[in-house]
C-alpha cells in the first residue's frame, strides 16, 4: 500500500471514530435523566419537590410516560413548571395541558411562563385549556405576579411566580419577603438571581430554567458553552447556587432548541431538609 494510501485510509478510519464517539455523544446526551440535589432550612423537613423547565412541547414517550415516571419516583409534595413549556414555533400546546393535568395527578403543580410562551400566538387559548383542567381537579395554578400557599407534611410553602409576563415584580418580591413559611420563587431567568437581579434577598429557594444547561458542555466540568441569558461560557446554567443564605436551582430543562452534547434533559429533584 502506497504511503498516500495509507495515510488516507487511517484518515479516514480516524474520521469515522470521531463521527461515532460524537454521534453516541449526541444520543447520550438526549436520554432523560433524574438529578437529585439536597438542600438545608430550618423552615421545612423533608419537602420534597419535583422541579421540570424548558419542555417545549417534547413529548418523551407514549403520553410522556418517561417524565410521568421520572417525576413519580421524586414522590413530590409539589411539582414546579418554571416556563418554556410550549415552543412558539412546534406550538403542540395540547399534549403540554394533558402533560400538566397527568402530573397534577402526582401532585399539586405550580407553573410559570417562559419567554417562548411570551411569542406563543395562541397563549390566551393555552391559558385557557390549563384554567379548564385546573377547574377539573384543583392542583394547577398558573401564577403571573401571583402567590400560591401549602401546608405540607414538611411544612408551610409560599410559592411567588415570575414568569415572562410579570410586571410589578418589586412589589411581589416585597410580599415574597415578608411572607411566612419557606418561600419559593420561580422565575425563567437564572441570571436573575444575583446577577442581573438581586433576587436571592427575597426568597429561601428561587427555581429557574432558560439556560438548557449551556447546550453544549465539557464533560467532568461545570463549563458550559452558550446561554442566551449571560452569552458564551455562562455561570448559571444548571446545579445548585448559593448567595447569603439562598439557594438557586436550575433545570437544565427537558426540550431543547439544538442538538445537545454532554448535558442530557432533566427532571429534578430537590429534597429541603
Amino acid at each position: 500500500m502506497k504511503k498516500r494510501t495509507r495515510l488516507l485510509v487511517i484518515i479516514i478510519i480516524i474520521a469515522v471514530l470521531l463521527a461515532c464517539a460524537f454521534g453516541g455523544a449526541l444520543i447520550s446526551s438526549s436520554m432523560l435523566v433524574k438529578t437529585d440535589h439536597i438542600l438545608s432550612s430550618d423552615k421545612v423537613e423533608g419537602l420534597r419537590l419535583a422541579h421540570l423547565s424548558d419542555i417545549h412541547c417534547s413529548v418523551r414517550g407514549k403520553n410522556n410516560v418517561e417524565i410521568l415516571d421520572m417525576v413519580r419516583e421524586c414522590e413530590p409534595h409539589l411539582i414546579m413548571v418554571t416556563g418554556d413549556t410550549v415552543d412558539e414555533i412546534r406550538g403542540r400546546h395540547a399534549d403540554m395541558v394533558t402533560l400538566l393535568e397527568d402530573l397534577a395527578s402526582i401532585a399539586p403543580v405550580v407553573c410559570i411562563l417562559g419567554n417562548h410562551e411570551t411569542h406563543y400566538p395562541r397563549l390566551d387559548v393555552f391559558l385557557q385549556d390549563i384554567e379548564a383542567v385546573s377547574d377539573k381537579n384543583h392542583k394547577i395554578y398558573m401564577l403571573i405576579d401571583e402567590f400560591v400557599s401549602f401546608d405540607t407534611p414538611a411544612g408551610k410553602v409560599t410559592i411567588l411566580g415570575n414568569g415572562a409576563h410579570s410586571q410589578d415584580r418589586t412589589k411581589t418580591l416585597e410580599q415574597l419577603r415578608d411572607s411566612e413559611g419557606y418561600r419559593i420563587l420561580l422565575n425563567h431567568y437564572p441570571e436573575d438571581f444575583c446577577l442581573r437581579m438581586q433576587y436571592h434577598q427575597y426568597c429561601d429557594l428561587m427555581l429557574a430554567g432558560h439556560a438548557h444547561g449551556g447546550q453544549w458542555r465539557i464533560p467532568g466540568t461545570d463549563i458550559s458553552l452558550y446561554s442566551p441569558g449571560e452569552g458564551f461560557f455562562p455561570k448559571y446554567t444548571s446545579g445548585v447556587h448559593t448567595a447569603g443564605e439562598s439557594h438557586m436551582v436550575i433545570s437544565r430543562g427537558i426540550g431543547t432548541w439544538a442538538p445537545r452534547l454532554f448535558n442530557p434533559p432533566e427532571v429534578v429533584a430537590i429534597t429541603v431538609e
